[in-house]
């Protein structure tokens, strides 16, 4: 079997997800490996919930990484899943919403906003905005964006009443209005790339894709804005293969994304890696780019190779238009900058010990994973020990009423007793 530390390093602090939903009391996130729920309580630094989500599926890697909460309801949204999950905490129950998908398409919802006692949902994989009812728990209808054979949809945010969303092939920003559900498509052919991000100063919007360029643009213009003032050491990390160097600082178009997102904040606007050497910041009257700097992210040719995502890191939350906490792929470590005093610190968030076989066994199951994912190959006994492990958990965690609130689950002997079996 592979040796964890390979994968994970000695100091594994914590399990990744696709995002964060910070309350004042602590943190609900669904672990990225494997359906399983958490909340942590940040002043006690424990864990009140360990749930799984009841899908029947065995393989569930990126099955609902995304989670929103609104009032006693936590919905869970698929990327690999193929419906939307809510949890309602007051009966400590599961509801199964079904998303219509006839051709069983990778849903990838990639952002959610709730607006008006609905929740809006962008499907990339379906090419939709999804319209769920909140009282109702169900799906009201589903708006097709654009045809989804001819433009690829990436980026999304939300501005006022309205979702704004990248189109690729050719470059376009579909708007979709929650007031009066009216969809518009601007155009934006002058740029030549692949759009993978967007953010919003305000007043204009700020995109990214493969290129090393910023591209800014304004509803209701024509005119593009195009940066391409990068600091002289800014480069690519060799994450997919394909460069000689660990670091490639020559080339200005690449396979993937240079950033996975990008965020607005105070007086910048950031842009957090995906393939990208640095973090940017970029001041918004003066378009003059910076670097911020990171002690103990820079990459090696060993853990590029061994890293179960092939990429820097995951955006997990912005708090307060200020806070923005990453995920770093290499050290399993959650980063808080500060986005007005330009610092940042390593918060202490570390699962309790009481849930010590839990993230034992999380981590376990990611480097199977690692395994199992790898060129997109299956190995049959790397499936098996995969499939295995999950079915024998989840059906520990039916037969155990592990859901209650008293904080007396038994999660951690489950894990204990699937693995001694």
């Amino acid at each position: 079997m592979i040796d964890l530390i390979d994968f994970f390093g000695k100091d594994y602090s914590f399990i990744w997800s696709d995002n964060w939903c910070i309350e004042d009391d602590g943190i609900w996130f669904v672990a990225g490996a494997i359906d399983i729920l958490f909340h942590i309580d940040c002043e006690k630094n424990k864990v009140n919930y360990a749930i799984g989500i009841p899908t029947g599926k065995i393989c569930t890697f990126r099955g609902h990484p995304r989670c929103l909460k609104r009032g006693d309801n936590i919905y869970c949204l698929p990327d690999k899943g193929q419906d939307i999950w809510c949890f309602h905490l007051a009966e400590c129950v599961w509801k199964k919403i079904e998303v219509q998908n006839t051709q069983k398409v990778r849903l990838l919802c990639s952002n959610a906003w709730f607006f008006n006692n609905r929740l809006y949902i962008v499907s990339i994989g379906l090419g939709q905005i999804i319209e769920l009812d909140l009282k109702s728990e169900r799906i009201i209808n589903q708006y097709n964006l654009c045809d989804k054979n001819e433009i690829e949809l990436s980026g999304s945010l939300l501005v006022e009443h309205c979702i704004y969303i990248v189109g690729n092939y050719p470059i376009s920003i579909c708007k979709f209005d929650c007031l009066t559900k009216e969809i518009i498509i601007f155009d934006l052919m002058e740029i030549e790339d692949k759009i993978q991000t967007i953010c919003f100063d305000g007043d204009r919007f700020w995109l990214s894709g493969r290129r090393k360029k910023i591209y800014i643009w304004k509803e209701g213009q024509k005119v593009i804005t195009t940066l391409t003032n990068f600091p002289y050491n800014f480069g690519i990390y060799n994450f997919s293969g394909k460069f000689k160097n660990l670091i490639n600082f020559k080339e200005n178009v690449t396979d993937f994304p240079i950033f996975i997102a990008s965020v607005n904040t105070n007086s910048y606007v950031w842009f957090i890696p995906f393939h990208a050497n640095q973090i940017l910041y970029i001041d918004k009257k003066t378009f003059e780019i910076k670097e911020f700097l990171l002690t103990e992210e820079d990459q090696t040719e060993q853990n590029i190779k061994t890293q179960l995502l092939g990429h820097k890191y995951l955006l997990e939350y912005v708090r307060d238009s200020r806070f923005i906490g990453l995920f770093s792929l290499k050290n399993k470590w959650i980063i808080e900058i500060d986005s007005y005093k330009l610092s940042y610190k390593v918060p202490n968030y570390k699962l309790s010990t009481d849930y010590e076989f839990q993230i034992k066994e999380c981590i376990r199951l990611e480097s199977i994973a690692k395994l199992y994912y790898r060129d997109n190959l299956i190995v049959e006994g790397e499936r098996l020990e995969l499939n295995n492990f999950i079915y024998g958990f989840l059906e520990k965690c039916r037969k155990d009423m592990m859901f209650k609130k008293s904080g007396n689950s038994t999660i951690g002997k489950n894990i204990y007793y699937v693995l001694r079996d």
